[in-house]
């Protein structure tokens, strides 16, 4: 088969065997034409393989398979495990990481200070420890809040950090700042003066209350001037005999320059024996000054509530004037209540300066003394004209003494026999 094919030879009777090939032509002769083919006879044992050919040839039959192990080769023996990813070699520094962990220290260490570690910056580096001037969670300006529940005195700060306590913020305020008061109850030692120029305000009335246990000729809150207390609940208590009483102090020119807001003020001594002697009151206006055109609608008293519950004998008064001040309520409800069957002198509002100019006018006010008894132990009316003695006619914007106006009821119809 190595040879190269020469010219076929005349195509003999198709009936007979192919018969033995002629000798070979000269290889440079072209292939001559195909005899007819013949009839295929039985195919003869398989030869033995001859020498490779020149490869020009068509590729001879395939030779046997060989053995099969040839196709990937037979399976090595397993090795050791650790040839899967390769021997783990001995740990190396583990700055390679993230920096050597230091040895873990103390449960301290969730919040406090990290052990020695690699190079810090690669991380953000450990937290300092909190500090203690920070404010707490805003900051709000001239403001200076007391809260009952996260306050420290010794850490606050006005615009940061809540106060403790109503009377370490007055102190540190000053004019232009509002004490701005959380819900809580706050308990005084002793009564608080409003500074000029200082407002002090609740964030709700129902929940932020000041209070007091009151001593002899305690008063528990005196206005400034230009200042504004709104949204509290005050109160002032005592079942101490023969002492003197007063919830909220209108001094100097407060009653034309300050205001009361929405608040409910309760001065209340009412558990007292029947026989001791106090004068309670629940706003006294003692100062000076007088009305300008602006003062019908200043109302230095709105939309509050003034409770006094007392016994026993003495001057018990919602609201008394004692002062040349000028006076003017809208909006305001005004009790004045005791047990049944005391002595003494019940009144809702009283005018009792005796320079004969004092003034208060009523707006939209309801005014209630306690009803008498029959037969009276005590006297009681809702207004009282102690000063002056006698009507006048205002010649301008208001005349001294006590003026009705509209919207005002006086429950129980009484003026203590006065004009």
């Amino acid at each position: 088969a190595s040879t190269v094919t020469g010219p076929t030879g005349p195509t003999g009777d198709a009936s007979t065997v192919t018969g033995p090939t002629g000798p070979t032509g000269d290889a440079s002769t072209v292939t001559g034409p195909t005899g007819e083919t013949g009839p295929t006879g039985e195919t003869g044992p398989t030869g033995l393989t001859g020498p490779t050919g020149d490869a020009s040839t068509v590729t001879g039959p395939t030779g046997p398979t060989g053995d099969a192990s040839t196709v990937t080769g037979p399976t090595g023996p397993t090795g050791n495990a650790s040839t899967v990813t390769g021997p783990t070699g001995p740990t190396g520094d583990a700055s390679t990481v993230t920096g050597p962990t230091g040895p873990t220290g103390d449960a301290s260490t969730v919040t406090g200070p990290t052990g020695p570690t690699g190079d810090a910056s690669t991380v953000t580096g450990p937290t300092g420890p909190t500090g203690t001037s920070t404010p707490s969670g805003f900051l709000m300006g001239n403001v200076l809040r007391v809260d009952d529940v996260n306050g420290n005195d010794g850490t606050a700060v006005v615009g940061g950090a809540p106060y403790k306590t109503i009377n370490a913020a007055i102190s540190a305020a000053t004019s232009g700042t509002t004490i701005w008061v959380l819900p809580g109850t706050y308990n005084l030692t002793n009564g608080i003066t409003i500074p000029d120029g200082v407002c002090l305000r609740g964030l709700n009335t129902q929940t932020c209350v000041i209070q007091m246990t009151g001593f002899t000729g305690s008063t528990l809150l005196t206005m400034g001037e230009n200042c504004r207390v709104e949204d509290l609940t005050l109160k002032l208590t005592s079942s101490t005999n023969d002492i003197n009483l007063t919830g909220i102090e209108f001094p100097r020119e407060s009653t034309l320059k300050s205001k009361l807001r929405t608040s409910v003020l309760t001065v209340d001594n009412s558990g007292v024996s029947s026989s001791s002697t106090s004068n309670v009151y629940g706003i006294h206006c003692s100062g000076t000054g007088s009305f300008t055109e602006s003062t019908f609608s200043f109302n230095c008293i709105k939309g509050s509530t003034i409770n006094v519950k007392s016994n026993g004998m003495g001057n018990k008064r919602g609201i008394l004037v004692s002062g040349s001040n000028q006076v003017s309520t809208r909006d305001t409800n005004i009790y004045v209540a005791t047990p049944s069957g005391p002595t003494g002198s019940y009144v809702g509002i009283e005018t009792a300066h005796t320079g004969y100019t004092g003034s208060i006018q009523v707006r939209s006010t309801s005014i209630g003394a306690p009803k008498q008894l029959n037969p009276p132990t005590f006297t009681s009316s809702d207004i009282l004209q102690s000063y002056p003695p006698s009507l006048t006619n205002p010649s301008y914007l208001a005349s001294p003494g006590i003026q009705i106006g509209p919207g005002t009821d006086l429950v129980t119809k009484s003026a203590g026999g006065k004009p």
